[in-house]
């Protein structure tokens, strides 16, 4: 099930993506799930949430 989970999480996070342009399948791959991962964490900087800086960190170095 949880494996489930993830194959539609990242299916859907690469069609978010790739609707940007080109990226590396390495780079959703690996990605996707820490910035899932982190979502789990409840932390909120400013009104920022964890997930979205590290979505920000890991995404924003490929360009988006």
């Amino acid at each position: 099930m949880t494996l489930l989970t993830h194959a539609l999480n990242i299916g859907a996070g690469a069609q978010v993506y790739l609707a940007f342009g080109h990226l590396d399948a390495a780079r959703l791959f690996f990605g996707l799930p820490m910035v899932t991962f982190s979502a789990a964490v409840p932390i909120t900087l400013s009104g920022f949430g964890l997930r979205e800086l590290v979505a920000m960190q890991v995404f924003g170095q490929a360009g988006y």
